[in-house]
């Protein structure tokens, strides 16, 4: 019992030293592996306009729908969803933040706080590649 205790204790330790190496690492280091990972600095740099669409079901309500974000570097991002008929349009187009009310399908400007969390979307590849000119820490 006792030697089982020791080894136990031994190999917790040993255990910590590895994944220690592992949390020194810093912010700069990490996003240069995950930049690298997806093909490099200038593979990134060359997407000036990104698509991504998906569907999406809400269970409790036999809700399903769509969902597609377009995306155009620098700053700029417009997201429909389109569920039970009618389609719901976000967007941020480099200015002004602004939505589509279905009930009128006029376009109106977002309040405040939804359009900060709008503009923060719409920085794209440039947020990964370049945080501190953008002031993200």
């Amino acid at each position: 019992m006792k030697t089982v205790m020791i080894f136990s204790v031994i190999g917790f330790l040993l255990l910590s030293f590895v994944s220690a190496a592992g949390y020194s690492q810093t912010t700069e280091e990490i996003l240069s592996k995950m930049i690298e990972g997806q093909g490099g600095r200038q593979a990134l740099e060359a997407i000036k306009t990104t698509t991504m669409s998906g569907s999406m079901q809400i269970v409790q309500m036999n809700i399903t729908g769509s969902l597609t974000m377009y995306q155009k570097e620098p700053n700029k991002v417009r997201v429909d969803i389109e569920m039970m008929g009618s389609t719901f349009t976000q967007a941020y187009d480099g200015t002004t933040a602004w939505f589509v009310n279905p009930q009128t399908g006029e376009s109106q400007e977002m309040p405040e706080k939804q359009a900060k969390y709008f503009k923060k979307q719409a920085l794209g590849r440039d947020a990964i590649l370049n945080p501190k000119k953008l002031g993200i820490t």
